[in-house]
């Protein structure tokens, strides 16, 4: 950006027969009277007039003028036709002839008689004769294809009109891109349109044009030829010549035409074979560029560069030029690790430069403004200095040990008494009124998660730009917050180029409501399938592991800061943690059923908890519980009964309501058995009853299906379980007894009577 001021004025359209020239041509005002031809002529003393006759004008060429924008007057002439006193006009012709192939041009033209106050012709609220310069209603028109054409555009023109030339520009706008992994875009400068106050942005090698009023915004888009790793460094605005450069890495600077976008002749290459980092066009129309080498313009022909100063002297210091600035005649040009390099216009010589060694407060300057009298030099490492242009001294810097919350500002802008200044992690306003600090506002607030990387201005310049002058900031993540200076609120949206997730390491996915639900290392990434975009990440201040939804409400597990509850809006409306009754601020895993939340821990057990009231929590462990493991692999809900698994336990089962334990489903690790016995026992409900060798007892409830505690061998130990009772788990036999009221289970270390609750030992033979 090289103007000392991006915002440009705008073009206004409307009403331009105020300010064009007007041109008539009017024809034939056919016979009058009705006799041959005759006109006056002089006689001695006086003008003699015929009896009759008719009088041919022959074509006129009338041109208005007098037209003032400020108060709304229109343009105007007047034509005179005399007539001898009393003379009877009949017949009256007249003929209008607009040929804009001539240059000949009026918009909306109005003919009447002064005299009568009727109207001859009226055109008015019909637009242009001779040229248009749009298509009716909406300009520029709007349409999507559906599904191959578009027939929404149109243009009135008067009946019998010729077409002699058409001119269509036709841009091709993108809807915002969608990645499934992290992107960053840095836009490394851009400019406004000086009639329409369209932006061009420029990113990489490309240029995206974008339209504040259309849907999409991103109206076009073009790229410079890239041969090896050639990228743009810089926009300027030639508004003289109709024309925007473009300096690139390669040492080429380009240029296209204002009106069609079409790319004009290269300018001059760098004479040193350098890159061209930076351009401006002075207050004098002259064209500066500058590089590593130094400061060069170019030569009256246009065929080459002047080195007008060369670097790594006193005069001009070595660096990378990276910003360009003017102000009252003086160009201030960043110089990375080298300070501010100084040249004065008018007398085409540089001014002492600015580095540390004399006061400049850091020698990596990131961007200029002004503000009243103060010149603002921000930095990428020291804040902001200040200068009074007034009195030429040096006024306290801004930075982090005083109003500013990082030292790392990437850049600032101003709008009317309000300076805007970007940080690492905030926004911080300046009301030069009141000459006070009248907020802040982190990136966070405006959904921004990343250190911040660009802040522009969007003035309201034209048709193309927005309804109210727009400071956008972005943190490389394709989506600007857009704030409006001086209104309420402050923060109105986004601006979306593209969207993407906020990192590459996906821990876990849901969908849901429309949503897609992302666990992103410590955010929550959400997509809508609606919107066909990623909306802002939500911070969930430790490592999401697991996300699932009651129906109404998402939870989102995380290791370390508990359980949130997120609602549809984004917003995390309760959470869940040690201080509410979790065993640990780890989860590993989660389920809802209702209003009940089965949570697990990576070594603290399982924890249950109704969302609905406070202190439900109920800790589930090895030592105080049937838990198993107190390092559960996973956790489901159904049907009331929390699933919970372990590693070498099987899966155990909790049912919640009554906070019991049924048993756990294990593998039998038994395979290819030759025999196993089977019996049922009891009548309602009945049991069956498996035996294998090696294993047990295996049992299922047939009446519910469900898979019972098995029996197993006796443990040496007085704390035996209730279906700890077999004298081995080698089972041989089964016998019933009538109306299977009881059996007889035989091992190979004897034989014991089960009736389902006591088990008895058989005597053994001898």
């Amino acid at each position: 950006m090289t103007e000392s001021y991006r915002a440009v004025g705008p073009a206004n359209s409307s009403a331009k027969a105020v300010n064009l020239v007007l041109i008539m041509i009017l024809a034939s005002l056919g016979p009058m009277l009705y006799s041959p031809t005759v006109s006056a002529h002089d006689g001695p003393n006086s003008v003699i007039w015929p009896m009759g006759g008719d009088e041919d004008t022959g074509w006129v060429l009338l041109n208005a003028s007098g037209a003032d924008p400020a108060n709304g007057t229109q343009a105007s002439t007047d034509w005179t036709l005399e007539f001898a006193p009393g003379a009877i006009l009949g017949n009256v012709s007249m003929e209008i002839m607009v040929d804009g192939t001539e240059g000949v041009t009026i918009q909306q033209p109005l003919l009447l008689s002064p005299d009568t106050g009727q109207v001859l012709f009226d055109w008015r609220g019909n637009g242009w004769m001779g040229q248009n310069f749009g298509f009716d209603s909406a300009n520029p028109h709007q349409g999507r294809l559906g599904p191959n054409a578009d027939v929404g555009a149109t243009v009135t023109m008067p009946s019998g009109s010729e077409i002699t030339e058409f001119v269509l520009e036709a841009l091709a706008p993108a809807d915002p891109f969608t990645s499934l992994e992290p992107v960053e875009l840095y836009i490394q400068d851009y400019e406004i349109h000086p009639a329409d106050g369209r932006m061009y942005a420029a990113i990489g090698t490309f240029v995206v044009v974008f339209d504040a009023q259309s849907s999409p915004n991103a109206i076009d888009l073009f790229e410079i030829e890239n041969p090896d790793d050639n990228y743009i460094t810089d926009l300027a605005m030639d508004d003289s010549n109709n024309r925007m450069l473009i300096t690139t890495a390669k040492g080429v600077m380009h240029s296209i035409n204002l009106t069609d976008t079409s790319l004009n002749p290269d300018l001059p290459a760098e004479p040193s074979g350098g890159a061209w980092s930076q351009a401006h066009i002075d207050t004098n129309g002259d064209l500066f560029a500058f590089s590593e080498s130094g400061v060069f313009t170019l030569n009256t022909a246009g065929t080459g560069w002047t080195l007008e100063q060369a670097s790594s002297t006193s005069n001009w210091p070595a660096g990378t030029p990276w910003k360009v600035f003017e102000y009252d005649g003086i160009i201030y040009v960043s110089l990375l690790d080298g300070g501010i390099g100084r040249w004065d216009v008018s007398s085409m010589s540089p001014q002492s430069p600015w580095s540390t060694a004399n006061n400049l407060h850091s020698d990596f300057i990131s961007d200029f403004a002004v503000a009243g009298n103060q010149l603002l030099i921000s930095s990428f490492d020291a804040g902001i200095a200040r200068r009074d242009l007034s009195n030429n001294f040096w006024l306290a810097t801004w930075n982090s040990g005083n109003w500013l919350s990082s030292d790392e500002v990437p850049g600032l802008t101003v709008v009317d008494n309000e300076i805007q200044i970007l940080t690492q992690d905030t926004v911080h306003i300046y009301n030069t009124n009141s000459g006070t600090f009248s907020s802040s506002i982190p990136l966070s607030d405006l959904g921004l998660i990343n250190d911040a990387r660009n802040i522009v201005l969007w003035p309201n310049s034209g048709p193309r730009s927005p309804a109210n002058d727009t400071v956008m900031v972005t943190d490389g993540s394709a989506i600007l917050a857009m704030l409006e200076p001086g209104n309420s609120p402050l923060y109105t949206g986004d601006f979306v180029i593209g969207s993407s997730p906020s990192s590459g390491d996906m821990e876990d996915a849901m969908q849901f409501n429309g949503m897609i639900y992302v666990g992103s290392e410590n955010y929550l990434d959400r997509y809508s399938l609606s919107q066909s975009r990623w909306l802002s990440p939500i911070d969930m201040g430790d490592t999401v592991s697991q996300i699932v939804n009651d129906g109404t409400n998402v939870m989102v597990g995380t290791m370390g800061s508990g359980i949130h509850i997120v609602d549809s809006f984004g917003n995390v409306i309760d959470t869940w943690d040690s201080s509410d009754g979790l065993q640990s601020d780890d989860v590993t895993g989660l389920d809802v059923e209702g209003d009940w939340v089965v949570a697990i821990h990576p070594e603290d057990g399982a924890s249950v908890f109704n969302t609905s009231v406070a202190g439900t929590a109920v800790s589930l462990n090895e030592a105080t519980t049937d838990l198993d493991s107190d390092s559960p692999t996973g956790v489901a809900i159904h049907n009331g009964v929390a699933y919970i698994g372990t590693q070498f336990n099987g899966l155990n089962r909790y049912i919640i309501a009554n906070q019991t334990f049924l048993g756990a489903w294990v593998s039998t690790g038994i395979n290819d058995v030759d025999f196993a016995p089977v019996a049922i026992l009891g009548s309602n409900p009945q049991v069956l009853h498996m035996g294998l060798p090696g294993y047990g007892v295996a049992r299922k409830d047939l009446s519910t299906g469900e898979i019972l505690i098995p029996l197993t061998q006796k443990p040496n130990s007085p704390n035996a379980g209730a279906t700890e009772i077999l004298p081995t788990n080698q089972v041989y036999a089964f016998e019933s007894y009538p109306g299977n009221s009881a059996m007889i289970i035989g091992t190979s270390n004897g034989a014991i009577r089960w009736d389902g609750n006591t088990a008895t030992a058989l005597p053994r033979g001898g």
